[in-house]
């Protein structure tokens, strides 16, 4: 029976919740807004299929990665509306060319961040784009089992956890079952998320169904963290990246307990693909990044390396080692912030999220925290004279988005 004494031991994946067989299992928010399986016990015959498909709690028996590692641009059209270079897109595409269907995470009629299922190209855009608060899975992987045993292509896309959740939840491999892994800081509180657009509405005297769209990174920006609200009435409301709600994801203050202890990291989550943003690729090919996304694509097993094989997009080979340079998150957990009690202590009793999440990260790394940080993730890599220029590069945009550079 599954009983969470340990909140970082839960990824909220809900497969626990899929698998009862008497349906004793749901899932729950809690006090921070993420979901939790609370057990009627009552009903639970202790049969223990529960334990047995928890990511947090098993190991999957993989085969060595490949990691083969790609960066990836889509056709211009694409890009312009996908966050990371547009390789989640040309692979949806061809597996729907194929007859498939493709699972991945939507905004729903209420803009909650949920995971659906398309088995048309014209549904691609609902896919697209970064969603920084944790989806809801509901009976997705429940759904895909079925579907993958009546022989239908599948591909699923979600952060690393509820990836290796499908794979715990299936128990074997799939031919026809393409898994892709979205690269992830960590997931942030659904029940955040829920007040802060709560809180932008009263503030522009709008409801929920006058918003047409949520970028949480505007695509048209690739290398800055821009939230964009588009409203049916034309309006498009754009906080920069140190918005209320990027403030709370940035400094972990609303990341899932979970992220904290990851169990999917180092490429353990059993996906065929990694998906991501090829940051710092400047400083290895300049000539193929043009500022308007490219793509870090990861294949780690033959299905995956077959999925890469297949797209007729824009693809040059790279080294694994250039793809930690600037995505320390493939192997790295987040940090435990110090005051993330106290902040969500602060919230239950005033219930102002954005008041309160910009009392809490008004501290600021010194300069010698920033140097350390430089200097760990790319100096080694680069040496002197390009870690000099990447660092120039980074201060430069720092100064334009703040209006301090012309």
């Amino acid at each position: 029976m599954i009983k969470i004494i340990d909140k970082k031991k839960c990824c909220g994946c809900g497969g626990c919740a899929q698998v009862c067989p008497h349906h004793c299992i749901k899932m729950v928010e809690d006090e921070e807004g993420f979901l939790y399986p609370i057990v009627d016990e009552t009903l639970c015959v202790d049969c223990g299929l529960c334990d047995k498909v928890c990511p947090c709690l098993n190991e999957l028996d993989l085969q060595p990665s490949l990691k083969k590692t790609f960066a990836l641009k889509e056709h211009e059209a694409s890009r312009i509306k996908s966050s990371s270079g547009g390789a989640f897109a040309s692979m949806a595409r061809y597996v729907i060319s194929q007859g498939g269907l493709v699972y991945g995470v939507a905004l729903n009629a209420q803009k909650d961040v949920v995971h659906i299922c398309i088995d048309n190209g014209d549904d691609i855009d609902k896919l697209r784009g970064s969603k920084y608060a944790q989806s809801d899975l509901g009976s997705t992987y429940s759904d895909i089992k079925k579907q993958l045993k009546d022989g239908r292509l599948v591909l699923f896309s979600g952060v690393s956890c509820q990836v290796k959740g499908l794979r715990a939840f299936l128990k074997k491999d799939f031919e026809n079952l393409f898994t892709v892994e979205i690269l992830c800081h960590g997931v942030s509180s659904p029940g955040i998320y829920r007040k802060y657009l709560d809180e932008v509405c009263r503030e522009y005297k709008i409801n929920k169904d006058g918003i047409e769209n949520i970028f949480f990174r505007n695509p048209k920006i690739w290398k800055e963290y821009i939230l964009s609200i588009r409203l049916k009435d034309g309006r498009i409301l754009q906080g920069p990246c140190d918005n209320s709600f990027m403030k709370g994801f940035s400094s972990n203050l609303i990341v899932r307990p979970s992220c904290f202890d990851c169990q999917a990291k180092s490429l353990k989550a059993g996906s065929d693909v990694l998906l991501g943003d090829f940051w710092c690729l400047e400083y290895v090919d300049s000539e193929f990044v043009d500022n308007k996304g490219v793509s870090l694509v990861i294949a780690n097993t033959e299905q995956g390396l077959k999925l890469v094989n297949s797209l007729e997009s824009e693809i040059k080979e790279f080294t694994y080692e250039n793809a930690l340079l600037g995505n320390r998150n493939i192997e790295h957990s987040q940090k435990w912030p110090e005051k993330r009690g106290e902040f969500f202590s602060a919230l239950n009793e005033n219930n102002d999220y954005t008041s309160t999440i910009l009392e809490y990260t008004q501290v600021r790394l010194t300069i010698v925290q920033k140097i350390r940080h430089y200097v760990a993730s790319v100096f080694k890599v680069l040496g002197l004279s390009r870690f000099v220029e990447y660092v120039r590069d980074r201060i430069q945009r720092r100064l334009y988005f703040s209006g301090k550079l012309d």
